[in-house]
């Protein structure tokens, strides 16, 4: 990709900082079977960002340098007109954006005011000949690229790119797509051959935040081997296209709204019938239960990061196997391990499982392995509810003795390993597998009455995530490295997502300002962050 085009995805995604054919609504260009879409309201996001990009000073060189490479007044006068206004040069960039894929090609859409201003922009920063660009009914297309497409007219934009092509697997993929046919069609067509025909996709809208996403599963089973790069399905792939067909029916919407001290998260399930709704929430029943959380107990301090989720061992055994990767999983395991002896494992998981990377960190000592990066070596803790823990315990004996590996038996069920002067603890505690370098985690397991800071998260929930980012300041101090990041990190807190049993959940990220907008509060630590690298950069 040449430098100018390099400059026009540089502008396209500035145009979102600084601010709808025959169908004037921007999402009608967007196809029916589109898998992916990320909505962005950038006009909520100009508002609640309260920040002006180009008036970074390390930004403000970066646009004076392109001016001297314009050497045309005009060109330079239409610069001048967009840093003033985002909507001067044609595209209603202080309006919504849409990103979208249905895994033949990239998409972005956006609406227009003027489709002269669109042209003459293009040509007059020289990011395409005049010449190539085509007009018929009314739709321009231009391609900067052999494998992408820019179209317009006087209600909407739109930009494509051939995935296989943009790849390198054009010619696995047959006949590359006539991207400049497709684009008119798209820009043409109303809603009845657009993904606003998609009943989900409509109830999706409804909810809309800052920044939207919606995933749907529909066909994706169908277009697996193309997804992997491949003409055709492997036996690798038949699996995966397996389980892309029990949800087929399934779509998932995530909305991100930014807030005063806090950006929030909401995740929702929408279902083409109540067949598919039925189907999907029977096969997580058979998966998951909700989170006992006894293990969380241990844990007393803040984690940088913790992921707990209840699993159903018997019925994630049945269904990975009816899928085919109990086979898969079999045929790739080393000569030393006996298929029988994984298969029992995986049936005995029956409660929950944790893993986590706690806010302690393991001693420095001489020899460690994250010596020469100016960190000690992270503490982390993994637990596993077993039917049987003392078959895993067996196992792994017998595969340290294989390796050579030395360990310490500290009682029955407990056992130390010490590598690069680090204490690894494992065993049983209870029906309870662990493995942790954190020595309080593991005293924390012999004691009684401990009180689960946890309880009000977990309650109801068949999955959750949780930390606090604060932890990684002590990481950033300690190393030159990553010392720019602190400041842009001390806003950042704790951060929680929990989901119930049908995956439908809400998070939060809290900032450290409580007053003011958390959009704001972060465009003015990227604003510094900009300009550290901008000083970085000018010694």
């Amino acid at each position: 990709m040449t430098g100018k085009n390099i400059f026009f995805v540089i502008v396209m995604t500035l145009f979102v900082f600084a601010s709808c054919s025959d169908s004037k609504d921007p999402i009608d260009a967007i196809p029916a079977d589109a898998n992916y879409v990320v909505c962005v309201d950038a006009k909520s996001l100009v508002t609640k960002s309260e920040y002006d990009i180009f008036a970074n000073p390390m930004i403000q060189q970066a646009v004076s340098m392109y001016k001297v490479t314009l050497k045309d007044e005009a060109a330079i006068k239409l610069l001048d007109g967009f840093l003033s206004d985002a909507n001067s040069l044609g595209v209603n960039l202080k309006n919504d954006l849409y990103f979208y894929t249905n895994y033949k090609v990239y998409g972005v859409v956006v609406g227009v005011n003027n489709a002269d201003k669109v042209k003459d922009a293009l040509v007059k920063f020289s990011l395409v000949q005049e010449a190539d660009i085509k007009k018929e009914g009314g739709i321009y297309t231009v391609a900067p690229e052999p494998q992408s497409c820019l179209a317009w007219n006087g209600n909407k934009l739109l930009l494509l790119v051939d995935i296989a092509s943009a790849y390198g697997n054009g010619t696995e993929a047959g006949e590359p797509l006539n991207l400049a046919e497709l684009a008119k069609t798209q820009l043409k067509q109303g809603a009845d051959k657009s993904i606003n025909s998609n009943g989900a996709f409509a109830e999706f809208l409804k909810s809309k935040k800052d920044l939207s996403t919606f995933f749907s599963m529909k066909g994706l089973d169908k277009s697996l081997p193309d997804l992997a790069g491949l003409a055709k399905a492997t036996e690798v792939t038949i699996p995966f296209k397996k389980f892309l067909s029990d949800i087929d029916g399934v779509s998932t919407g995530i909305y991100t709204s930014f807030e005063n001290g806090e950006v929030k998260f909401e995740n929702k399930y929408f279902y083409e019938n109540a067949e598919a709704e039925k189907k999907f929430k029977d096969l997580l029943s058979q998966l998951s239960g909700n989170i006992k959380g006894d293990q969380l107990k241990y844990i007393t301090s803040e984690p940088l990061f913790l992921a707990s989720a209840n699993v159903k061992g018997e019925g994630a055994y049945s269904y990975l196997e009816k899928l085919g990767f109990i086979e898969l999983l079999t045929k790739e395991l080393p000569e030393s391990v006996e298929p029988d002896e994984i298969q029992k494992i995986l049936k005995d998981l029956n409660g929950d499982i944790t893993l986590a990377i706690t806010s302690k960190t393991a001693t420095k000592k001489q020899d460690d392995i994250f010596s020469d990066m100016g960190a000690p070596t992270p503490e982390f803790v993994f637990f596993a509810d077993l039917s049987n823990p003392s078959e895993v315990i067996d196992f792994i004996k017998l595969q340290l003795t294989s390796g050579e590996m030395k360990y310490t038996e500290l009682s029955p069920t407990n056992f130390k390993i010490s590598s690069n002067n680090v204490d690894v603890y494992w065993g049983a505690n209870g029906k309870t597998f662990f493995f942790t370098n954190n020595e309080i985690v593991y005293n924390n397991m012999k004691a009684s009455n401990l009180t689960n800071n946890y309880s009000a998260v977990i309650k109801d929930k068949s999955i959750v995530m949780f930390g606090d980012l604060q932890v990684l300041q002590s990481y950033t101090a300690n190393n030159i490295a990553f010392q720019a990041f602190g400041p842009f990190l001390s806003e950042f807190g704790k951060y929680e997502f929990a989901s119930t049993s049908d995956l439908t959940g809400v998070g939060r990220l809290e900032l450290a300002t409580k007053d003011k907008n958390s959009l704001a509060v972060i465009c003015k630590q990227l604003d510094q962050l900009i300009s550290s690298f901008g000083g970085l950069l000018g010694r």
